[in-house]
């Protein structure tokens, strides 16, 4: 299961974050779904972690978008297609119905700042939106 997948990458939570919530999500989901993202593509999710370090969209909700992306663009322009954004609809939307929002700052509060949790969770719901 993704989940399972992702608690390599946020084991040492809270007190060493080696990958920050986007990019354990990125992680997870190129490992899960063999996605073939090398390192440098993956570090790309970096930036993306605590909401954009902005608390603003969640960065579990981001790296699983950047996954759709990878998963199911096409090979050529333009690389959007309907499954991309079918996909990314029903993620977002999932999300939504579970926690009432993709804000940060918002889901952190729902989960009582236990962002591993979230992320472990984020996960579980994303394999049931992305098979």
């Amino acid at each position: 299961m993704l989940k399972d997948e992702v608690v390599k990458y946020i084991k040492d939570w809270p007190d060493t974050i080696t990958y920050v919530c986007s990019e354990a999500t990125l992680r997870a989901a190129n490992d899960y779904y063999n996605l073939g993202l090398n390192d440098d593509a993956l570090k790309l999710a970096a930036s993306f972690g605590g909401g954009m370090y902005s608390e603003d969209t969640c960065g579990v909700v981001i790296g699983g978008c950047m996954a759709i992306a990878k998963r199911y663009s096409a090979d050529e322009p333009p690389h959007v297609n309907e499954k991309v954004k079918r996909t990314t609809k029903a993620w977002l939307e999932a999300v939504k119905n579970k926690y009432g929002s993709i804000n940060c700052a918002e889901l952190k509060e729902k989960c009582g700042g236990n962002c591993k949790l979230l992320v472990q969770e984020g996960c579980e719901l994303f394999e049931t939106v992305n098979g």
